[in-house]
């Protein structure tokens, strides 16, 4: 997991574009869904294996859309800030990502599906925590401030907990060459997928 997104420049004012889900797909890059070999650019590695200890190597991670937020006053006089749409998202990037020659097979890709699975669920969970966020302050821009603050923190966590999670995940599973722990993380993947999907669709629906 190689690639995340700099939020030092987030613009809180722009419209959301990614309301109802981000999807990119073109030479460079795609949003989540099932990858094949052919989205393995980054060449095919001649020294048997494409980095230590893997067969493969799938560059994920999480971009986050610049949002639309409004303000307003509280009842206590207090201004508050909130987000109206926000969106973050699992991207893989196509030409650092690649294969050991003689290693595309079912199996070997099936692990790397799973990382993506993992970037994505946890851009998920992201998102639905992004969407209850509420920046206050003395003034509105103080709100904005307070809640661009927040922002950052989560994705900076998110990123944190990501790396940890995949380095758990190869480390576990030898990069998938241990099939019983392989299996047993697969589960333990599309537990947390699921449970990360129902917790966006519960903030959405709140939002």
């Amino acid at each position: 997991m190689t690639r995340h997104a700099l939020l030092a420049a987030l613009l809180l004012t722009v419209a959301a574009a990614a309301a109802s889900g981000k999807e990119l797909d073109n030479p460079a890059e795609t949003t989540w869904r099932q990858v094949t070999w052919d989205d393995f650019k980054g060449g095919d590695s001649t020294a048997g294996r494409w980095d230590t200890g893997a067969w493969a190597h799938l560059a994920s991670g999480i971009d986050l859309d610049a949002f639309e937020s409004g303000t307003r006053v509280d009842d206590d006089g207090s201004w508050l800030a909130t987000p109206i749409a926000i969106e973050a998202y699992a991207v893989m990037d196509k030409f650092l990502s690649g294969v050991a020659r003689g290693a595309r097979k079912d199996e070997v890709l099936a692990h790397e599906q799973l990382h993506f699975d993992v970037t994505e669920a946890l851009a998920r969970r992201l998102t639905a925590r992004l969407l209850g966020m509420v920046g206050r302050g003395d003034d509105a821009d103080a709100a904005m401030r307070d809640l661009q603050g927040q922002v950052q923190r989560a994705y900076d966590e998110t990123i944190g907990e990501l790396r940890a999670y995949q380095q758990r995940y190869d480390s576990d599973t030898r990069h998938g060459g241990d099939r019983k722990k392989q299996k047993r993380w697969s589960q333990q993947i599309g537990e947390l997928f699921a449970e990360a999907t129902a917790e966006l669709a519960k903030a959405r629906s709140s939002s």
